[in-house]
């Protein structure tokens, strides 16, 4: 046990850092805090307001529980359930994959692509593939007036996540949820998408043993891999995209580190679209390759 009787919250947070930090964790005071906050269901400035308040038994055999499963390589988010992202706290859990911060990046490119568009008598209409916990749909949802957005996933289990997240930030009518991989679930609707966005799997496969434990051992490997050399995804969805996509309808995808001229070449390589760009993060990452579909073309087949 590393929570003596007669303990306070101080002291608690203080012995948890301690041990998250000697087994190498990289925010140790933050997931102290956190675990903390889920568990005594109060908001952080709480801890350090009532920091002299000592905790009961059983609120200390709680806490040594959860720091446990942290010390184990159990995310902090799988351990409360939730995730913040865009400002929002979504539900998760093992089936999906943990929001991380460079996706808002995806939305913020969302959101000037949304600021080109000329006003329309229809809605915008989306498709989000992937769209594991829902985050990015409905993020989306949110900030896009007139949006209709469709988000689909390979997993039953995730876009169950999915429907409780949108029913809880209350955007459940602007979000279809269909089951499938890719294009699948769409395969009728040629010509129909103003934007299709994505975070697709993007790890190459001999990459995939080198992630943290945290990751390789607990978040869902189908939401990581990216095959052989982490590309599979963009040369499945670039070209096809095309199809579905609008007249000037715009494509836009999370990319992996240093990876954005390779995702831009299989854009060029596909010959169906324009005004190809690289949106950075704020450590000038780019993290977002986006494109508008060529004004003129036509595909056939």
């Amino acid at each position: 046990m590393f929570l003596h009787t007669s303990i306070r919250l101080e002291e608690a947070i203080q012995n948890a850092s301690h041990l998250f930090e000697e087994n190498g964790l990289t925010t140790p005071k933050l997931d102290a805090e956190i675990l903390l906050t889920h568990l005594l269901k109060v908001r952080k400035i709480d801890l350090y307001l009532d920091h002299l308040r000592y905790l009961s038994e059983e609120e200390a055999a709680g806490y040594e529980s959860l720091v446990h499963r942290r010390l184990q390589g159990e995310p902090v988010s799988y351990i409360t359930g939730e995730k913040e992202f865009w400002s929002l706290d979504f539900m998760v859990n093992r089936h999906c994959l943990i929001p991380r911060p460079e996706t808002e990046i995806l939305i913020e490119r969302a959101r000037e692509i949304f600021h080109t568009w000329k006003s329309s008598s229809h809605p915008y209409r989306i498709l989000d593939i992937g769209t594991g916990c829902g985050a990015i749909a409905i993020c989306l949802a949110r900030e896009i007036p007139n949006a209709h957005i469709t988000a689909t996933d390979i997993s039953l289990d995730t876009l169950t996540v999915a429907k409780k997240n949108a029913e809880r930030h209350k955007v459940l009518e602007k979000i279809e949820f269909l089951r499938g991989k890719l294009f699948t679930p769409v395969i009728e609707r040629k010509g129909y998408y103003d934007l299709i966005i994505s975070n697709p799997p993007y790890i190459a496969r001999r990459d995939l043993e080198m992630l943290p434990k945290e990751i390789s051992e607990y978040e869902p490997r189908i939401a990581l891999s990216g095959g052989d050399d982490g590309l599979d995804f963009y040369r499945s969805i670039i070209p096809e995209s095309i199809r579905y996509l609008a007249r000037e309808g715009w494509l836009s995808l999370e990319v992996g580190f240093a990876e954005a001229h390779k995702v831009i070449e299989i854009v060029r390589e596909s010959k169906g679209f324009e005004e190809i760009t690289a949106k950075e993060d704020l450590s000038g990452i780019q993290r977002v390759v986006s494109a508008k579909k060529l004004t003129a073309f036509k595909f056939y087949g």
